[in-house]
C-alpha cells in the first residue's frame, strides 16, 4: 500500500558550535549572580547584577549572526538581541519549566560546563492536545520531552514560546548565557 508521511508544524532548534569564536574565560571571570525565582539553587544575574552583553561586542556580534541564521531559516523578520543574562548551577540545582514571554526567539550558550551537566529539556507544545493518545512506546513523533546536552561552546536557539527547563544538575560548574530577541521595526 502506498503512503506518504507529512510531519506537520515542526519546531526548529538550531545548535551552533562556537568553539574558538568566543572568549569564555572573560565571561566566567566577570560573573556575579544572586538567587532567582526560576532556579532551585544556583544563581543568576537576570535583571541586572551589573552584567550587560553590550560590554562584549564580539560576543554579541557572534550571537547575533546565529540569530540571523535562525531567522533566515524560519523566514522570520529581522530581530535583535534585546536582553541577556547568565546563570550558574551547582550540584542539586535546577531551572524550573518556563518560557520567554515577550521574545521572538531565545538562546542558551554554554561557555563552561562539566561533562555530564544537566541537559536542557524542551517540552512538547502539543502534549496538552494528545489526551487520548495511548503510546506503545516512545518515538520522535510522540515524545513529550526532548533532551539537549549542555555542551561547552554550544549555542541552542529556539522559539521563545517553547517551554523548557533543566534536570537536576550533578556537576560542580555549569554556566549558561541566555538571551531574548525583539523584532526590528
Amino acid at each position: 500500500m502506498k503512503h506518504q508521511d507529512y510531519l506537520l508544524f515542526p519546531t526548529l532548534v538550531i545548535a551552533f558550535d562556537l568553539t574558538g569564536d568566543v572568549d569564555n574565560k572573560v565571561l566566567i571571570d566577570n560573573y556575579k549572580g544572586v538567587d532567582h525565582l526560576l532556579m532551585d539553587g544556583g544563581s543568576s544575574n537576570y535583571n541586572g547584577g551589573g552584567w550587560n552583553i553590550d560590554a562584549y561586542p564580539d560576543l554579541k556580534d557572534t550571537l547575533q549572526k546565529c540569530v540571523d541564521i535562525y531567522a533566515e531559516r524560519m523566514n522570520l523578520s529581522d530581530m535583535f538581541i534585546s536582553n541577556s543574562w547568565m546563570n550558574s548551577m551547582t550540584p542539586g540545582s535546577r531551572v524550573k519549566p518556563h518560557r520567554h514571554e515577550g521574545s521572538v526567539v531565545s538562546g542558551a550558550y554554554y561557555p563552561k560546563v562539566a561533562e555530564g551537566s544537566a541537559s536542557l529539556i524542551f517540552h512538547s507544545p502539543i502534549s496538552l492536545y494528545r489526551m487520548n493518545d495511548v503510546f506503545k512506546g516512545e518515538s520522535e513523533l510522540n515524545t513529550y520531552f526532548n533532551y539537549f546536552p549542555a555542551r561547552e561552546n554550544v549555542l541552542y536557539i529556539f522559539p521563545s514560546w517553547l517551554t523548557h527547563e533543566t534536570e537536576v544538575n550533578d556537576t560542580e560548574e555549569r554556566y549558561v548565557l541566555s538571551f531574548n530577541t525583539a523584532r526590528t521595526f
